[in-house]
This record gives structure tokens, sequence and C-alpha cells, in this order.
């Protein structure tokens, strides 16, 4: 998917997603993301957080309200006409799956 100029700012994206990353250091590792269509075909951006394995244990769903909310927050790509799609897997998950786009 081709997003309209202006609209979607790569550069202005990755330095949002690196800092939201940095934020919750040590806990999140890394975020991937990439523009696409949805399902429905609407306009969509979809995250891809890494997290470390001692939070998935113990404050999963505090830590991954905490990335969605500051994602959508900082972000703000709902206003620029694209849905947000946040998935979490932990440095095991990944590490045992091997899927390259969250590499």
């Amino acid at each position: 998917m081709q997003a309209p100029a202006g609209i979607f700012k790569p550069a202005e994206i990755a330095k949002s997603v690196t800092a939201v990353a940095r934020e919750f250091r040590p806990d999140v590792v890394r975020i991937r993301y990439n523009a696409d269509s949805d399902w429905s075909g609407d306009a969509a951006v979809y995250f891809r957080v890494l997290l470390s394995d001692e939070v998935a244990e113990k404050r999963l769903h505090e830590i991954a309200t905490k990335v969605r909310k500051r994602i959508e927050s900082k972000l703000k790509l709902e206003d620029r006409g694209f849905l947000t799609y946040t998935s979490f897997r932990t440095v095991t998950e990944q590490a045992e799956l091997q899927e390259e786009s969250w590499d």
C-alpha cells in the first residue's frame, strides 16, 4: 500500500517508534512496524513489540497496555487515517518462531 504523501512520513514514524521503545526499556526489546491495508482494505500500521521474557511473566497486560497507549498517543496515526494493530511476543517466542518480520 502506498500512503498519500504527507500523511505517512516514514522518518517521523521511525523516530517516534524508536523513542517509545527506548521509553520502555528494558521491558521492550524493540518495536518493528509496517504500513499496509488491513483485511477490509483500510490503511493500517502493524506494530510488532518484542518484550523481555521477564516482563511477560510478571506484567504482560500492564506493559502491553502502556505501550499500546503510548504508540497511539505519540504517533496519532488514527488522526491521519490509519488503523493501528499491535502484536506482542517475547524474546523466547521469537527465538522459537524465528519470524523475519520481528527481527
